[in-house]
């Protein structure tokens, strides 16, 4: 693992959207174990370090594999990792268990439902497009450590979202506030 490595992950991860507690090399090892994957010393890190984690907005990566495919670059939505909450890797591999194919592991998705996995076995790391038939998986980077040096300032695909206003019927209103609370707790 370089130092070019580890400060591309601090330049690009966003640690003000939740607090992140480090792992424990033990609980990180144990992940691999179980799920059948390849330890990547790369990869390890990173979960130790900033699973359940967001990229930069201002980051885009893009892909090694550059045919067939409309989009050049992709930004990341959430990196999957193994705190008890959002984004949860064991609980969003189950989620996609019998959709992706086998040999991959979800470890990120990317707005619009779109996954980054890595390959249980050599560790190269991929996209998995849901909504694509045939010839739906892309490969990005042939390692993780590869796929972090892939990331790349881009403020030119930034959007300039005005906010919205909107009211909803008070009754759903009402529904949504129930359910709310039964999350609160």
């Amino acid at each position: 693992m370089t130092k070019e490595y580890i400060d591309k992950i601090e330049e690009i991860m966003d640690d003000t959207v939740i607090k992140i507690s480090k792992k424990q090399r033990k609980q990180v090892e144990e992940f691999f174990l179980a799920n059948d994957i390849e330890i990547d010393e790369c990869y390890a890190y990173f979960l130790e370090n900033h699973g359940n984690d967001y990229v930069n907005d201002e980051y885009w990566f893009d892909c090694k594999e550059k045919e067939g495919f409309g989009d050049d670059i992709y930004q990341t939505d959430m990196f999957f990792g193994l705190e008890e909450d959002t984004g949860n890797i064991v609980n969003e591999s189950k989620r996609y268990e019998g959709i992706i194919p086998r040999d991959l592991f979800p470890i990120a998705d990317l707005p619009g439902g779109d996954l980054v996995c890595i390959q249980k076995k050599g560790g190269k790391v991929c996209l998995w497009f849901h909504d694509v038939a045939d010839k739906n998986i892309r490969i990005v980077a042939d390692s993780f450590e590869e796929f972090i040096m892939r990331f790349e300032r881009n403020t030119e695909n930034k959007k300039n979202v005005e906010p919205i206003s909107f009211s909803l019927d008070p009754e759903i209103d009402k529904r949504f506030r129930e359910a709310a609370k039964k999350f609160q707790k």
